[in-house]
C-alpha cells in the first residue's frame, strides 16, 4: 500500500530489493545508468532476499 507525502531512499547493492519501490533509479560509476518506474510495487513482507 503506497501513502502520500512521503519518501523514502533506499541505497542497496541488493538488487532484490528493487521490487519494493515504485521508481528505480540505477547509478554506475557515479552516472545515472536507468530510471524505471514500477506500477506495481511489491509489499516489503513479500521480499525474499
Amino acid at each position: 500500500m503506497q501513502e502520500a507525502e512521503k519518501t523514502v531512499v533506499v541505497i542497496t547493492h541488493n538488487l532484490a530489493l528493487t521490487p519494493i519501490g515504485d521508481k528505480i533509479i540505477k547509478v554506475k560509476s557515479g552516472k545515472i545508468e536507468s530510471i524505471e518506474i514500477n506500477d506495481n510495487p511489491m509489499d516489503v513482507d513479500r521480499i525474499e532476499y
